[in-house]
């Protein structure tokens, strides 16, 4: 009896445990809603007292907040969706609400992985609002019917319309070649007309003739968009015109040829791509090492390790940044700590990946930095070194910023950076 007594002391326990937590969360909310429209923002921090949870709950109503009064909704929502449970009830919430673009921008994130009925996704695809059409599209893609991608590739926003090429590029159904093929040539924007050229093979049977023409334009983007297109299209033709590119002279044009000559198998791709990882130059040494993955090296690796110890701080930043935080984690941290003792940008980009590497002083260092009167630097720092463990502190506070850019940032961050 005694022991059935105190199973049941227990249980009760634990019920009117729960039952206090739950009604204490509501009110949390509500009065943190309640601070937030009195524009007390240093208040509603003050509230949350240096609970975890109830932080993420003030900077998830920070970005829902962004997002309901148009502040960079698209950006604000992908933020929360990016953060699973603690911002799907702030979706749901923005989703019934009236704030439109963002109540179709938050439905959008909530049914991701349900593509909508028909009638449901005409309506998205027809909003006025270019986010939601941009945001549907590319979530939806692959639901979208070709003639109405068509369509959508003379749409007046360039995110939809790249998305659109990009998509019809992937289908390949030759009655939409000329209309690819006008979007490489004639499109005003740089990524819908790189999106069409690395579509090489649905250009149709001029393929190589379009590239070749895009190859001698003035923007270096689509002519290295090009490239990638020949290696799509991958004819005798199409291979040759690459190497003749790849081996002329060595400038990034070329070693991006040269990368994709590389993926190939071509022994010449690789032999170029050498070359120009030890060349003088530090900004072919860069886009070398930028394309080292694409040319699907089997050594990539060790090239990478090499170039930890370039003498450029850009180079070594870029081996870092591709070489992450795994195995190699002891000598990437040493080749950033030798870039965070110079000075200028490389240094300021070094110190913010050794603080999400979890190095007290790049991470003191970057706190600081967030003291900047500079809205654009703190941005930026934020951005960078968003997972950065021992900032989370420094993130929340930053929560009350006079700044709505700078709040958006914290939120976001504050909602990815794990407990220190």
């Amino acid at each position: 009896m005694a022991t059935l007594r105190g199973r049941t002391t227990g249980l009760l326990t634990l019920l009117v445990s729960t039952a206090i937590a739950a009604s204490g969360c509501a009110p949390s909310l509500a009065g943190l809603t309640r601070l937030l429209d009195a524009s007390d923002a240093k208040g509603a921090l003050a509230s949350v007292e240096g609970d975890f949870a109830r932080e993420n709950a003030l900077a998830a109503l920070i970005l829902k907040r962004a997002a309901a009064a148009g502040e960079s909704p698209l950006d604000a929502v992908r933020a929360l969706a990016a953060t699973g449970r603690d911002g799907r009830r702030f979706l749901e919430q923005l989703a019934k609400g009236k704030s439109a673009p963002a109540a179709a921008l938050a439905r959008i994130a909530l049914d991701r992985r349900r593509p909508p009925g028909d009638d449901e996704l005409e309506a998205l695809l027809a909003d006025p609002s270019a986010d939601v059409r941009a945001y549907a599209v590319s979530s939806w893609d692959d639901e979208i019917d070709s003639g109405r991608l068509a369509g959508l590739v003379l749409d007046l926003d360039p995110r939809v319309r790249a998305d659109a090429v990009r998509a019809l590029g992937r289908r390949g159904e030759e009655r939409f070649e000329s209309l690819l093929r006008e979007a490489a040539r004639l499109d005003p924007d740089l990524r819908v007309r790189s999106e069409a050229a690395r579509s090489g093979r649905a250009l149709g049977g001029d393929a190589v003739d379009i590239l070749r023409e895009l190859l001698g334009g003035d923007d270096p983007g689509v002519a290295q968009a090009a490239l990638l297109g020949l290696g799509d299209v991958g004819s005798e033709e199409a291979m040759a015109l690459l190497e003749e590119r790849a081996l002329g002279p060595l400038d990034e044009t070329a070693v991006v040829a040269a990368a994709e000559l590389a993926r190939t198998g071509s022994k010449k791709g690789r032999a170029r791509l050498l070359e120009a990882l030890a060349d003088e130059r530090q900004g072919i040494r860069a886009t070398a090492a930028v394309n080292l993955s694409r040319a699907a090296l089997e050594d990539r690796e060790e090239l990478l390790l090499d170039l930890l110890d370039d003498e450029a701080p850009r180079v070594a930043l870029i081996a870092a940044a591709m070489l992450g935080n795994g195995a190699h984690r002891d000598r990437v941290a040493a080749a950033l700590r030798r870039v965070f003792e110079g000075a200028g940008s490389p240094g300021e980009e070094a110190r913010d990946a050794l603080a999400v590497l979890g190095d007290p002083a790049a991470s003191e260092e970057a706190s600081e930095a967030l003291s900047s009167a500079d809205e654009a630097e703190v941005v930026l720092t934020i951005r960078r070194s968003k997972r950065a463990p021992l900032l989370r502190a420094r993130f929340v506070s930053l929560l009350a910023d006079e700044r709505p850019a700078v709040r958006r940032a914290a939120a976001e961050a504050v909602l990815v950076t794990p407990k220190s």
